[in-house]
C-alpha cells in the first residue's frame, strides 16, 4: 500500500522534449513491508493516448462513471508475477485492500 505518498498532478510531470522523458512511479508494499518505488518511462511520444491514461491512473486523476468519481491505481494489487519477467497488476475496478501486496 502507499505509505505517505503524494500523488503528483499531471501539470508535474515532464512530456518529453527538453525536460526529459516521461516519468511516472509507484509505491509498492508487499507483506506489510515500508514501501518501495518503482520508477516507470513513459514513451508519450510513441503511444501517446496509451501513456496519458496510464499516467491519470497513476495521479488518481481519471475521471470515473457513475459511482465512481476517480479511477487509479492507489491499493490495487499485482495478481501475477514472475520473477525476472513481468508483473501483471493494477485492477482498479476489483480493489482488495486486504491483500499482500499493493501498488
Amino acid at each position: 500500500m502507499a505509505v505517505n505518498a503524494r500523488a503528483k498532478t499531471r501539470d508535474e510531470f515532464p512530456l518529453g522534449g527538453d525536460q526529459g522523458p516521461l516519468l511516472v512511479y509507484l509505491d509498492l508494499s508487499v507483506g506489510g513491508q515500508p514501501a518501495r518505488r518503482l520508477h516507470i518511462e513513459l514513451f508519450h511520444e510513441e503511444l501517446p493516448v496509451a501513456t496519458d491514461n496510464f499516467r491519470l491512473l497513476c495521479t488518481g486523476e481519471m475521471k470515473g462513471k457513475g459511482k465512481v468519481k476517480v479511477l487509479w491505481f492507489k491499493n490495487t494489487r499485482f495478481h501475477r508475477v514472475i520473477p525476472g519477467f513481468m508483473m501483471q497488476g493494477g485492477d482498479i475496478t476489483h480493489v482488495d485492500v486486504q491483500a499482500d501486496a499493493f501498488l
